[in-house]
């Protein structure tokens, strides 16, 4: 062999971890032989190969198992920087014929010399017929029923072993040498999630660049939850193995179809890629996604949700899932949907990436923290719990066709996910809730508003007064100016904003007179912040008399007993030239109590503060933001056009 053997004197804080291929397989598969082409074709590279019958002979003669002679040779690796490749039996028949048993990966511990196993998967003819002909492996005991049994049970054991392991597990053709080298070559690089995880931050990024600073929120829909009747995955193999799906009730698939039924973990997830990379080699991937997607339909209720959610033009919304993304891409190509809704999911190696759940984890979580958007996020029995702890907002969905439907795993869920402080929200809905129009006016809310006088003569009358007040200080003067900017504000936009509602006044004579007043008016904090900010409260005060005023030094005074009864708070800042301030105020009030809607009310503030992917709009992440301000300012230009005032003076 071309790497040394070496002894089991392992040093753990040693240089990196390298991998260890196992080519496995039945005496007379051909295990042998591709290890001499893989050494030919891949001689001057990162590899190092190792025959199993010279790891037999190099082993203390009462090793019952192999586990860590291969363990050695894996260090071996790792010093040299290498890839190994080894050939190995996983089942070895006594000198009897006797029943076979397990020579490797039995000791029962999760230690594992090989990360890959690729299995030869010849004729089990044609291998009986080379031990035949072969006089050292010709026993008068093989026979070829005993070869059939063998085989049976070795793949079944192995592969179940691999599983239970996380030991990448695939079944090659040894004739098929150029995609053995392939995998060979992706394996090689295998070694974590973290290139992986570069790759989905880099798809998402793309996605969203377009687009960003427009949008406010995003709906994250886990396809692997509750999306569609019809259970893709399943369907999908029906398709490829028999060219139909069974309408009743699931066929069972052939023996060595992988085990992909439940994917928790990047080893899972990448298995099951494993599995679809098998059938495009196979060359019946396409013709089966196809199959599939024509008879897996959205559910109507998901399909109409997703034609009225598309609308709002500060939506967008993503699909996820860990199985297939190019069935789901069908599927959303049938309903007209494959130009407004993006996937990122999982595939064959050819895919580029894959998403185990932790991925959909770090997917919102990098929606929410580095592209600042609020997150919804829906999935179902099945769903990822920590994708939905991530979301600001999460909705759970009942299946209406699974009898076994856990819903104490749903109302669990939810319970765990109002206790967690980056989920503000959750709840459960039935498939027809995502209908209601309460619903849908909720997720299409408009989070960041902006209204401002700028244009308006009055503003220009006002501002020119505050600079009068700069200029040529006076006391009075300045209390009655912000004073009045702060009435104007109140009285012009947040009543429009706000909207009114009758309110009796309380009079003597009948009938009784009937005037207006803020909704909700006793619901409302006002906090004066710095400067002339109180001055301006005073004026919101004298307009809204039922709301409460606050008077702080920072917003760590603020605590639950002042928000409790609140419906809005009202942040008044009369001259804005930073979001400092106002960030840390709305942040600690939505720590406080979350989503809860805090409007801004500003005499002067700068217009870069406002703008698409600036400060304020940022904040939405915890709830609705409305910013109202008497002026916008642009630095020290006056600018006509866009009716920004020079303010240079007043900061």
């Amino acid at each position: 062999m071309s790497g040394r053997f070496i002894s089991n004197n392992l040093n753990p804080s040693g240089p990196p971890r390298q991998n260890l291929i196992g080519i496995f397989g039945l005496p007379g598969s051909g295990k042998t032989h591709l290890l001499n082409q893989l050494r030919r074709e891949l001689e001057g590279g990162p590899f190092s190969f190792y025959e199993y019958e010279e790891v037999k002979k190099a082993c203390p003669a009462y090793w019952s198992a192999y586990d860590s002679a291969f363990e050695s040779i894996r260090h071996e690796c790792d010093d040299a920087g290498v890839t190994g490749i080894a050939t190995a039996n996983y089942m070895q028949p006594d000198d009897f014929g006797d029943h076979p048993c397990t020579t490797l990966l039995d000791d029962g511990t999760l230690k594992r010399p090989f990360t890959h196993i690729m299995y030869v998967n010849t004729p089990v003819e044609v291998a009986h017929q080379r031990c035949m002909e072969d006089a050292e492996k010709n026993p008068t005991w093989y026979s070829l029923e005993y070869f059939r049994k063998w085989a049976d049970e070795e793949f079944l054991g192995l592969k179940d072993t691999c599983f239970d392991r996380q030991i990448i597990f695939t079944m090659v053709d040894p004739d098929d040498l150029p995609r053995i080298i392939t995998l060979i070559h992706t394996f090689q690089l295998d070694r974590d999630e973290e290139h992986n995880q570069g790759i989905v931050d880099q798809c998402i990024d793309e996605v969203v660049a377009p687009w960003q600073g427009q949008v406010e929120k995003v709906l994250v829909m886990d396809c692997d939850g509750v999306f569609a009747p019809r259970y893709a995955e399943q369907t999908f193999w029906e398709m490829f193995y028999f060219g139909e799906s069974n309408d009743k009730r699931p066929r069972d698939l052939p023996m060595r179809h992988p085990r992909c039924e439940c994917i928790d973990d990047y080893s899972d997830c990448r298995q099951l890629s494993l599995a679809y990379e098998q059938a495009v080699a196979d060359g019946r991937f396409d013709e089966a996604c196809g199959k599939a997607a024509s008879v897996v339909a959205l559910y109507p209720e998901i399909r109409n949700f997703l034609h009225r959610a598309l609308k709002c033009p500060r939506l967008r919304i993503f699909l996820v899932t860990s199985r297939l993304r190019l069935l789901w891409e069908r599927v959303l190509a049938q309903e007209g949907l494959s130009q407004s809704v993006k996937i990122i999911g999982s595939g064959p190696l050819s895919n580029g990436y894959i998403v185990p759940p932790k991925t959909k984890e770090k997917l919102i979580e990098r929606l929410r923290t580095v592209h600042n958007l609020q997150v919804w996020a829906l999935g179902g029995h099945g769903s990822d719990e920590q994708m939905l702890h991530r979301a600001h907002y999460s909705i759970m969905l009942r299946r209406p066709d699974n009898p076994c439907y856990n819903k104490i795993w749903l109302s669990d869920m939810a319970l765990r996910l109002k206790d967690l402080k980056d989920c503000k929200d959750s709840t459960t809905f039935h498939l027809e809730e995502l209908e209601e129009p309460a619903f849908l006016d909720q997720l299409m809310q408009h989070q960041f508003t902006l209204a401002h006088a700028t244009h308006k003569g009055v503003a220009k009358l006002l501002h020119t007064r505050m600079l009068k007040s700069i200029y040529f200080p006076d006391q009075r003067l300045e209390e009655k100016v912000y004073h009045e900017a702060g009435w104007y504000l109140a009285s012009e936009y947040i009543s429009e904003l706000g909207g009114v509602e009758e309110a009796a006044i309380d009079v003597s004579e009948e009938p009784k007179a009937t005037g207006y007043q803020l909704v909700r008016e006793s619901g409302m904090l006002t906090i004066p912040l710095k400067g002339g900010s109180h001055h301006m409260a005073a004026g919101i005060r004298d307009v809204y008399q039922k709301a409460c005023t606050l008077q702080t030094d920072k917003p760590e005074d603020i605590d639950d007993d002042h928000l409790r009864e609140m419906d809005t708070v009202v942040l008044v800042e009369a001259v804005a030239d930073s979001a400092e301030a106002i960030t840390r105020y709305v942040n600690h009030i939505h720590r406080v109590k979350p989503c809860l809607p805090i409007l801004v009310v500003a005499g002067v503030l700068q217009a870069e503060l406002v703008a698409p992917g600036g400060p304020l709009p940022s904040l939405i992440r915890g709830g609705p933001i409305t910013v109202v301000a008497l002026s916008l300012a642009k630095g020290r230009e006056m600018t006509t056009e866009s009716h920004v005032y020079e303010t240079g003076r007043i900061f």
